[in-house]
């Protein structure tokens, strides 16, 4: 299937450095992104017939004759706010408003032309990290593990499938997901990963921003969990969907082991969680021995009882309390990344 072109045109290299970062990380394993500079390149390049699935293009180099051209979608980026101005057969973003606001309408109103580069047919795996317990390390193993295959140059969308979110402590943007999106959260909602889309962050690798409540406050239903992740991985835009749910085993996360394709099981050595790990073994289908890994986190030379182990996280002193950029150079995170891939 042919990849989306994106095609940005500006002649201040100040204005579209941050917009063309923003891009890259979004879109360039899925979409072929052209920065245009120069003015007489502009002219060159629009002299023959062209088929672009986006254009953004800064009003001052805004010509008709641009509509002569197959273009999915045309953005110009006004000078000015004047909602009284506009062009033929274009969408006006007010050019000096953040990076992120000008990339969250252009994937927003393009999302149709964009979507064709993430039906790539990229396997996408779903790996779920889960726990018999509270207190173990699961979230820091999830965030350690897509931070380091985010370095190994895997596409990855972190999901935090619990009730209430707190993994936003280790990340430099703490704030809530808008309080606008969360009427797009149901499950009946079949552009449910579309809508949210825009306002997807990235640190290392993309997430879900956290939400403001828990989603029984929110009147949320955790279903929607499910079908987030299933109609995020149908794009095939990323390699890896890393998803971290409660430690309780019922209901709808029974539904999310069922999903992934690797579910990953995070205990510490002590005798206690030993056995309730134990416990959750039992009361999972673990007959496909490939799909689920035990991680022992904080290993410290020895471990109670008679788990299975695929991989080993050494004690750290600070991990817990570590940021992501710190997480990436741990070991056991790096070996664990490897070996999901």
């Amino acid at each position: 299937m042919r990849r989306p072109t994106i095609v940005i045109i500006e002649t201040d290299t100040r204005y579209i450095a941050p917009l063309e970062q923003i891009f890259a990380e979004k879109f360039a394993r899925t979409a072929d992104i052209e920065i245009i500079t120069d003015e007489k390149y502009y002219y060159d390049f629009f002299s023959q017939p062209k088929k672009i699935s986006v254009v953004m293009v800064s009003e001052k180099l805004y010509h008709e004759q641009l509509l002569r051209h197959d273009i999915g979608q045309l953005f110009v980026l006004a000078e000015e706010q004047d909602p009284e101005k506009a062009f033929p057969a274009a969408e006006t973003i007010y050019k000096y408003t953040s990076a992120q606001e000008v990339f969250h309408k252009v994937a927003h109103l393009a999302a149709d032309e964009l979507r064709a580069g993430q039906q790539s047919g990229r396997a996408t795996h779903v790996v779920v990290f889960s726990s018999a317990g509270g207190g173990v390390g699961k979230t820091v193993t999830a965030l350690g593990t897509g931070v380091c295959l985010a370095a190994a140059q895997q596409k990855v969308l972190y999901v935090d499938a619990e009730y209430t979110h707190t993994f936003q402590y280790r990340l430099q943007e703490k704030s809530s997901l808008s309080d606008t999106v969360y009427e797009s959260l149901k499950p009946s909602n079949a552009k449910i990963f579309e809508d949210i889309r825009p306002f997807l962050r990235t640190e290392h690798f993309d997430y879900v921003p956290p939400f403001q409540a828990s989603v029984t406050a929110l009147g949320l239903k955790f279903e929607m969990y499910k079908h987030l992740i299933e109609a995020a991985k149908a794009t095939g835009e990323y390699d890896f969907i890393l998803v971290d749910v409660d430690a309780v085993y019922a209901g709808g996360k029974a539904d999310l082991f069922k999903l992934a394709d690797k579910v990953v099981v995070v205990f510490t050595p002590e005798q206690d969680t030993v056995f309730k790990t134990e416990l959750l073994r039992d009361n999972m289908d673990t007959n496909d021995g490939e799909k689920y890994l035990f991680v022992c986190n904080r290993y410290a030379g020895a471990i109670a009882g008679g788990l299975p182990v695929n991989e080993f996280i050494e004690e750290k002193p600070g991990m817990e309390a570590a940021a992501l950029d710190e997480l990436a150079g741990i070991a056991g995170f790096q070996k664990l990344a490897l070996l999901l891939q």
